[in-house]
């Protein structure tokens, strides 16, 4: 039972390290205008997928019957959802890139930047629980898996053969790959659906209650990009996504361990929770610690053997304090979950993502790039704040509650 749920975690991860890995490596073929324009549309397509994506596939596993259908019926309505209302959402990533002050005639790129990290995307998902409802777990994981993979061996095959890329030619094979794994997906059962727009509009909101966490934290984390891209340029917006991206590698172990920490915490016993709470913070809080150096090391070295990216080395040394906070809002948003104060945790991503835009409309403006990384501390330190405040009061409600 433990081999194949390390494996299954193995392979998530490795996943996710595959995405931020090849936006990397995108830093070292493309312009750096125009990689910073292209992250900017990714953050912002990849701030709306969890709306279509992940909410969708939870109602797929979990809620079909709540929902009053079959998973076939599910699939079959979560397709439609994918067309009618991911189609207009890539059109939203597109019109953003517009409004930012993009040229019109690169409006296409933008929208097969959203096709392929929405759409396709969902399509892939729609595959994988597919899978996952069938019990096979490593399927599952190589259908999320998939698009990524594939856009990481395009980016090496480049970087290895030395071919000057284009932008207009990467959003070119990166929709490709991703309309090839979507086709390969399409073999999911189906039944007959609900046709009308109501089911549609249904699916959605249920889908974002349980995909909203997942747009806060988005957002949160990349929801100065656009600003930074209107008001300093493209190379800073692609500069600053470059730096957390690092951050993002290097705290994948302790994101890890955090979320690893949770099911056992949710089946313990009240009595043997504090027990598994001391083992469960140490590790993490070490590694927090040793990833903010590791970061001030890394930030030295990229500027030495990389001067292109002097910028994103600055702003590395700036971002040395997020693994701490990462560790602190990841293990009481464990607390709040326990708990059973889930939304408290939803809330509080969400306090930090409208902070998070307000504070670089604020700051980038009058400090530059140092703005929108004084938002991000603001944001995360308002989320903690959030969450600690919501925990006391839980807990002088539940001393005031009387006891059978």
């Amino acid at each position: 039972m433990i081999g194949p749920m390390l494996q299954l975690r193995a392979w998530q991860w490795t996943r996710t390290c595959m995405q931020a890995a090849t936006l990397l490596l995108l830093a070292l073929v493309l312009h750096e205008g125009d990689y910073g324009r292209y992250v900017t549309a990714v953050a912002m397509a990849t701030c709306l997928a969890p709306l279509l994506v992940s909410g969708p596939a939870v109602v797929y596993m979990h809620s079909h019957k709540a929902f009053g259908s079959t998973r076939e019926q599910i699939a079959t309505l979560w397709s439609r959802t994918l067309v009618v209302v991911g189609l207009p959402c890539a059109a939203l990533v597109m019109l953003a890139m517009l409004a930012l002050g993009d040229d019109w005639r690169d409006a296409l790129l933008w929208l097969g930047v959203g096709v392929a990290d929405i759409v396709m995307i969902g399509f892939a998902e729609l595959r994988a629980r597919y899978e996952e409802g069938r019990g096979r777990a490593s399927r599952m994981v190589l259908w999320q898996a998939a698009p990524h993979a594939l856009r990481l061996v395009a980016v090496l095959a480049v970087i290895a053969w030395d071919v000057a890329l284009r932008l207009d030619a990467w959003v070119a094979i990166a929709l490709a790959l991703s309309a090839v794994v979507a086709l390969g997906a399409m073999t999911v059962p189906r039944k007959d659906a609900p046709r009308s727009w109501d089911a549609v509009r249904r699916l959605v909101r249920v889908g974002f209650r349980y995909g909203e966490g997942g747009t806060a934290n988005r957002i949160l984390s990349d929801g100065d990009k656009p600003i930074v891209l209107r008001v300093i340029d493209a190379a800073t917006s692609g500069a600053l996504f470059f730096a957390q991206r690092i951050v993002d590698l290097v705290g994948f172990p302790l994101q890890a361990s955090v979320a690893s920490t949770l099911p056992g915490l949710l089946h313990a016993t009240p009595e043997a929770r504090v027990a598994l709470w001391r083992r469960a913070i140490w590790w993490p809080a070490a590694y927090a610690l040793l990833a903010g150096g590791v970061l001030f090391v890394l930030s030295a070295l990229l500027r030495s053997s990389a001067p292109q990216f002097a910028l994103a080395a600055d702003a590395l040394v700036w971002l040395c304090w997020l693994p701490m906070l990462d560790f602190a809002r990841g293990m009481l948003g464990n607390a709040a979950i326990v708990a059973g104060r889930g939304d408290a945790f939803t809330h509080g991503l969400w306090l930090g993502a409208v902070l998070r835009v307000g504070a670089a409309l604020a700051l980038v403006v009058p400090f530059g790039w140092r703005g929108a990384v004084a938002g991000l501390a603001i944001a995360e330190l308002a989320t903690l704040v959030y969450l600690l405040i919501s925990a006391r009061r839980a807990a002088v409600v539940s001393r005031h509650v009387p006891h059978a």
